[in-house]
């Protein structure tokens, strides 16, 4: 059987259908998170830190640790108030600072709404939060870190029931 070439108007319509079939999956990955990039950076011996890096892996993030003994001056480089602290600093791709035990589903969230502002924070070690998981489950806090004025509640995480 002999093929025969496509007309042009054929051609043109294949085109505009490969097209629009890409169009569609840009639109719907859109919509989906990217993978990100976050460095964590810990004091050296703090397991909880490591706890929390195994939390963001485990919701897909791409995680690199870093020991820095002067988290304190990390901090202040960036722009952490004390109130804010915890016990690691990470610092996304994008250039979001992130204080603390922050869940990974708040750190989705915000690199996709993308605001203008620093970063996230759990100030302190909440019980329950991401990487302190155990026995008991307080409520805390997520924090934003706007680059001037006061920080503002970016989620509320409520006490959960106590393990086994």
């Amino acid at each position: 059987m002999k093929r025969r070439p496509l007309s042009l108007p054929a051609l043109a319509g294949v085109g505009a259908a490969m097209l629009s079939v890409l169009a569609a999956f840009l639109v719907l990955a859109r919509g989906l998170p990217a993978q990100s990039e976050i460095t964590v950076f810990r004091r050296p011996g703090c397991l909880c830190c490591l706890a929390w890096v195994a939390r963001l892996r485990e919701a897909g993030f791409r995680v690199a640790v870093q020991e820095e003994p002067h988290l304190g001056a990390l901090r202040l480089r960036l722009g952490i108030p004390e109130s804010k602290a915890s016990c690691h600093t990470a610092l996304t791709r994008e250039g979001y600072v992130i204080e603390g035990h922050v869940p990974p589903q708040d750190i989705r969230r915000w690199l996709q709404e993308r605001p203008a502002l620093r970063g996230l924070a759990v100030p302190g070690m909440p019980a329950g939060s991401a990487g302190m998981e155990g026995a008991v489950s307080e409520a805390y806090d997520v924090w934003t870190l706007p680059l001037r004025g006061e920080a503002t509640v970016y989620a509320h995480h409520p006490a959960g029931p106590s393990l086994p």
